[in-house]
């Protein structure tokens, strides 16, 4: 279970990496929120590895992909889980999933949400057995101050 939190702070620190790892434009667009540009990301698609005593214990893949319409498409899949997120060029956030498959009872939980204006809509649930458990979660208004809002 140790190693299931590990990756996921490997994985949130994959995806930073990423994105500090691409050079910088010499002049970056000024835009109140430019610290947030997403045109500094570095698309495409990222395999990593966890090795631990010499032995590979793990892989996941991050891709990260520019859409027609200007937003950003993020996705990982390892450990038994699988997230994307959609967010705009200046991360206001648009849709996010997630799935995850526990291997000893065969249960798979998933979630997704979407974002709008200042509200928070989703849906959550587990399948067992080709049965599927969905509940759709309550519209939520999200707490004063949150980034979530779309200019």
């Amino acid at each position: 279970m140790k190693w299931r939190s590990t990756a996921f702070v490997l994985l949130f620190g994959a995806l930073t990496a990423i994105a500090q790892s691409t050079l910088l434009d010499k002049n970056p667009p000024e835009t109140p929120d430019a610290k947030f540009d997403a045109i500094r990301l570095r698309t495409g698609r990222f395999e990593y590895r966890i090795v631990r005593n010499g032995k590979q214990i793990a892989t996941f893949t991050i891709t990260v992909d520019k859409q027609s319409d200007g937003n950003f498409r993020f996705a990982a899949r390892g450990f038994n889980q699988e997230w994307e997120s959609v967010a705009s060029s200046s991360f206001h956030p648009i849709s996010a999933a997630l799935r995850i498959e526990r291997r000893k009872t065969k249960k798979t939980y998933s979630m997704s949400l979407t974002y709008g204006g200042d509200r928070v809509s989703g849906l959550a649930g587990t399948t067992a057995d080709n049965v599927t458990n969905e509940a759709k979660l309550a519209e939520m208004k999200p707490v004063s101050g949150c980034p979530c809002r779309h200019h």
